[in-house]
């Protein structure tokens, strides 16, 4: 195969909770060099699962800068779930363009992911759940959030259930002047 040709680049990943944290944990330590204001630094980098159907992990992802779920194959040269590369975008040297959209399957639902790219892991799928985590005060309140938005995306919860369900809790100009002052 040549390097132009188009392909997936997924990497052999051992333990993927273990690996996403400490590929995301990268990432946070080269946003902190930006300085960028995405961080809420009350955060660290938690995964939890995974998941394991079809010969694909789902593991809850939580972030500073966002919570989502990521799928990683079992095997990476076991992509039968996944369109062909030459269906989808890809960059001059032929690996599948990171952004690129896709349909899904995982466990009888039909998932709308985002391939995302990293040197350690290779390729793996995104389904954001929050782009914006500046509401919570602590990695476990955002955890709680995440198990819930992600249960109703599997379609675990009823929609009753999902109406009762809490979000991110708010913060009012006020709370959040107050919080930065330090009064209380």
């Amino acid at each position: 195969m040549s390097q132009d040709e188009p392909r997936w680049e997924f990497h052999a990943v051992p333990d993927p909770v273990a690996g996403l944290e400490a590929a995301y944990q990268g990432i946070q330590f080269e946003m902190l060099g930006y300085g960028s204001p995405r961080l809420n630094e009350c955060l660290e980098v938690r995964a939890e699962g995974p998941e394991t159907r079809d010969g694909w992990h789902q593991v809850l992802l939580v972030t500073p800068w966002a919570a989502m779920q990521v799928y990683l194959p079992r095997e990476p040269h076991d992509l039968s779930a996944l369109p062909e590369p030459a269906e989808l975008e890809c960059e001059e040297d032929g690996r599948v363009v990171v952004g690129a959209e896709l349909r899904f399957p995982f466990d009888g639902v039909i998932h709308d992911l985002e391939v995302a790219y990293d040197t350690r892991l290779g390729h793996h799928l995104v389904e954001m759940l929050l782009t914006s985590m500046g509401a919570f005060q602590d990695t476990e309140e955002a955890l709680v959030w995440a198990r819930e938005r992600a249960a109703r995306r599997n379609g675990r919860q009823t929609p009753s259930d999902a109406e009762s369900s809490p979000g991110p809790r708010r913060v009012s100009r006020r709370d959040l002047f107050r919080g930065l002052l330090g009064r209380r």
